[in-house]
């Protein structure tokens, strides 16, 4: 997604020496200047020529001078137009394949929690960033089968299987002690007249067959139905994967501001605050790329975030996405998000529904 925020033109020279700076100052994390781009420039031109273009970018937004007698560094805009030019070249090209990536589709995972557990490390191990991966909703999976264990006096272990492997387990506390038999025949119930039905639409035909079906039938149909509720209480949350939240510590932009990184790094983990921002990437198409004062989250100001969604066909499923400094090599982390995201749209279409 190219953002949309309108921004000056640049003729060919200074486009040049932006695009320049940039890519100094990413691989540096020190203010750029106008002698080291005179040396990298293609074009031959002077420090003093280079120093004004300089100037003129400062004036339009896109570098600033931390203090006088510095360097230049990209500001917010800077980036977004750096981002915005590699995405109008991404535009109908596949994106590159890296062999990190490459690992994880062609391993053995065989259902999708195992397989987005294996997404979410190599992605931060690849990347050398915080990386996130929300799996489907609930409200997205359809039952294969369900199974109660009892564990003792009213309380039993739910253990859930999804139609695309996704395996849950929870302890429930009954009002009324159920033997196994008992377990296994709600279980039984359940699988025999909704397996392969999405649980969206389970809970609401086990209430209206509980008010309607004949009395002999409503102490299992209840009982199934009192269960089912206490295992899918929260049908609609997201659960996100988070690995390598140590990745932002490493990084020289956070080390000298420790407040900011302390929020930074509560936000990430409460999860709440991540997980509505990653639900708004999800209705966007292509990559999403928020960058710096972009987040409507303060705590994440000094942060860049790239995501791309997965899908099952032509739904969008969930969503994967890197957490970094402002300073990152946008290009390569593009193509890895992508190609992450088209790994997990692969393996869903190849399982049944």
């Amino acid at each position: 997604m190219i953002h949309k925020i309108p921004q000056p033109e640049l003729d060919r020279r200074s486009r040049s020496i932006l695009l320049e700076t940039l890519n100094e100052f990413v691989l540096t994390a020190e203010p750029v200047s106008s002698r080291t781009i005179s040396r990298k420039l293609e074009e031959k031109l002077s420090p003093a020529t280079v120093r004004n273009v300089m100037a003129d970018l400062e004036e339009l937004g896109f570098l600033t001078q931390p203090h006088t007698s510095a360097g230049r560094v990209p500001t917010d805009q800077g980036y977004r137009y750096f981002v915005n030019e590699i995405l109008r070249k991404r535009e109908g090209e596949n994106a590159d394949s890296f062999s990190a990536v490459r690992q994880v589709s062609s391993s053995t995972e065989e259902n999708l929690q195992d397989l987005l557990g294996s997404v979410c490390h190599v992605l931060s191990a690849d990347t050398h960033q915080t990386s996130l991966v929300m799996a489907p909703t609930i409200g997205h999976l359809s039952l294969k089968r369900i199974e109660f264990i009892r564990l003792g006096d009213r309380q039993v272990l739910a253990v859930f299987v999804s139609s695309l492997g996704a395996a849950q387990n929870r302890t429930l506390k009954l009002k009324e002690d159920l033997n196994q038999d008992r377990l296994t025949s709600i279980a039984n119930y359940l699988n025999t007249e909704f397996g392969g039905r999405p649980l969206t639409t389970i809970r609401q035909e086990l209430k209206r067959r509980v008010e309607s079906e004949q009395k002999r039938y409503d102490q299992l149909m209840r009982r199934a139905f009192d269960l089912w509720a206490q295992v899918f209480t929260t049908e609609d949350q997201a659960e996100l994967l988070i690995e390598g939240i140590n990745h932002l510590l490493d990084q020289p932009e956070f080390q000298s501001d420790i407040q900011s990184i302390k929020a930074l790094l509560r936000t990430v983990e409460e999860k709440k605050k991540l997980i509505e921002l990653l639900d708004l990437c999800m209705q966007q198409e292509g990559p999403s790329i928020i960058i710096g004062e972009e987040h409507a989250l303060q705590e994440m100001q000094g942060c860049s975030l790239i995501a791309h969604n997965y899908q099952r066909d032509t739904e969008t499923m969930g969503t994967v996405a890197i957490v970094g400094p402002k300073r990152m090599d946008y290009a390569r982390m593009i193509d890895i998000v992508n190609t992450s995201a088209v790994n997990i749209s692969n393996f869903l279409s190849r399982k049944p529904q």
